[in-house]
């Protein structure tokens, strides 16, 4: 068979700058479902279970430098009755604001005793039936624990001037059968820099505020499990070292996705050897940004056939990975389409 000669030096280029091929990541929004899907007319309990773990003593602590120091300033303070009730306070608001459920009611902070314990098992289903038989609940959610460390830093030691790590675990209990329908674990950082964007000083919050404000991120980050929103993720995009791969990528990031289409469709064939796994792994990306999740599917197969012929292990991972992530998209628009119905 005679290939002609442009064939011919693509092919040769490919080979020979393989090595310089870069993965772009490419931020795109896309429509997520909540993972708990609560019946618009439910009435939810909120309370905090007030369990602490054994070896946990950060509540009376803030950090300087690393260094654990006694916060004597708030020493006469129940900052545990705080930042609970603060923090179910947060989530009320969110769930009602986004129209979670029809009726939200809050405990009181001393609604269960303290305790502290090696080991945090749900709770008794008796004692959930019972708290929403009386307050008329379809489901209990419980701040089953919850744990917060203030930290400053010097100059010296650190470009940022404090953070909080705040960790809790939250449990969904259904009302009616006294189960648990799941917990979730959760750790978050907030950080607060000495200098804005400018250049220009700024004043990191005291402990309190600091405090508060990353029981409010806190509870937002959990809030959002149970609603549907346009969220900004990361894809990959290959760029080989072609100019038109180039042009293409540049394309892609303008949102001319007609024209970046038209770049990887003339490198798709399989005459060109690995640049074909390129274009047929960017196409499929273009397939699901169209929503057209089946042909993206089937770009990947195409992708897959020239990653086996060449045994590239680089190829072969990069599929697996957005093989996961369609398969993600598949599940989350099938349960869009079952929240509409």
């Amino acid at each position: 068979m005679k290939i002609r000669p442009y064939y011919l030096c693509a092919i040769f280029l490919a080979s020979l700058f393989t090595s310089c091929t870069v993965y772009r990541d490419l931020p795109i929004e896309v429509l997520k479902p909540g993972e708990f899907d609560l019946p618009l007319d439910s009435r939810i309990s909120l309370l905090y279970r007030n369990f602490n773990y054994y070896n946990d003593t950060l509540g009376n602590y803030l950090k300087k430098d690393h260094v654990p120091v006694i916060d004597i300033e708030h020493a006469d303070e129940n900052i545990d009755s705080l930042i609970s009730m603060k923090s179910l306070d947060y989530l009320s608001q969110f769930l009602q604001d986004h129209q979670v459920a029809r009726e939200i009611n809050i405990h009181e902070y001393n609604y269960f005793p303290a305790i502290t314990g090696e080991h945090l098992a749900p709770l008794n289903g008796e004692i959930i039936r019972n708290i929403a038989r009386n307050s008329e609940a379809d489901f209990v959610i419980s701040l089953e624990t919850l744990s917060y460390l203030y930290s400053t830093y010097s100059p010296r030691i650190a470009s940022q001037g404090c953070d909080v790590v705040i960790a809790g675990i939250w449990a969904i209990y259904n009302g009616q059968s006294g189960t648990i329908i799941t917990h979730v674990p959760q750790v978050d950082t907030l950080y607060w820099n000495r200098f804005d964007e400018m250049g220009n000083r700024q004043q990191t919050p005291p402990r309190m505020v600091a405090l508060e404000m990353a029981a409010e991120e806190f509870t937002d980050t959990f809030g959002q499990k149970f609603t549907t929103d346009w969220i900004t993720t990361q894809r990959i995009v290959i760029v080989p070292p072609v100019e038109e791969f180039r042009q293409a990528t540049e394309a892609a990031f303008s949102h001319d996705w007609d024209v970046a289409e038209g770049y990887w469709l003339r490198y798709s064939h399989e005459r060109f050897g690995r640049l074909a796994f390129s274009a047929r792994f960017n196409l499929a990306l273009k397939c699901e940004l169209s929503d057209d999740l089946n042909a993206a599917r089937k770009r990947m197969d195409e992708a897959e056939e020239i990653a086996h012929r060449y045994r590239n292990r680089t190829d072969l991972e990069l599929l697996k990975y957005y093989e996961n992530i369609l398969q993600e998209r598949q599940d989350d628009m099938d349960k869009l389409i079952l929240l509409e119905k």
